[in-house]
């Protein structure tokens, strides 16, 4: 007998504990796991395509993403792809310290 896949999201974080635990019987894995507020399928492509419209994720770069998890271990999805805000702050921090650096150079010894 096969495993049967199932692929779930959230917009949410969430606990692996708390919301897979408790599950005995495959049949009602997918309305269980709905009721605990994920959103469930069976269907990869399905869950693709949820997954790309809540992240903005392009094709391409979603095709390196899968490549990775194949041979990777991802242990937070954050890690792997970071928020915009995030990447905004590393650079805000790197340019303030680009500016104090120009300016003791310009002050001189």
């Amino acid at each position: 007998m096969g495993v049967e896949k199932v692929y779930c999201l959230s917009e949410d974080e969430r606990s692996i504990q708390d919301d897979f635990s408790g599950l005995e019987s495959t049949e009602g894995i997918l309305k269980t796991l709905r009721s605990r507020g994920l959103r469930v399928t069976k269907s990869f492509q399905e869950f693709e395509g949820w997954f790309i419209k809540l992240t903005r994720v392009k094709p391409k770069a979603m095709q390196v993403f899968n490549q990775t998890v194949a041979v990777k271990d991802i242990q937070r999805l954050n890690d792997f792809y970071p928020r915009p805000h995030a990447r905004a702050v590393r650079l805000g921090e790197k340019v303030d310290r680009l500016v104090s650096h120009f300016t003791q150079l310009r002050r001189g010894p």
